[in-house]
């Protein structure tokens, strides 16, 4: 959130990758949603690449709760999830 100065909700939703999903599994799983640029990168590093759905579950997912003198929620766009804070 820091280096890319995003509020809660931009950081939820950012494009996520996952390397290793299961045992043994060396493919770097990327959502869809990652630029050409960033796939070509990866590719001419030679890792093994699988693109997922945009917004997959199954790459993980993650509800954020930031408090400051209020409290800025993101929920999770990947499944049903509600971020609440009292």
């Amino acid at each position: 959130m820091i280096d890319k100065d995003m509020n809660s909700q931009d950081a939820v939703d950012f494009p996520r990758l996952i390397y290793g999903r299961y045992i043994y599994d060396n493919k770097i799983n990327l959502e869809g949603r990652f630029s050409e640029k960033n796939v070509n990168g990866l590719l001419s590093m030679d890792y093994e690449i699988k693109i997922v759905d945009e917004f997959e579950n199954s790459i993980g997912f993650a509800n954020i709760i930031l408090k400051d003198q209020s409290m800025i929620v993101g929920e999770n766009p990947r499944m049903d999830s509600v971020a609440l804070g009292y």
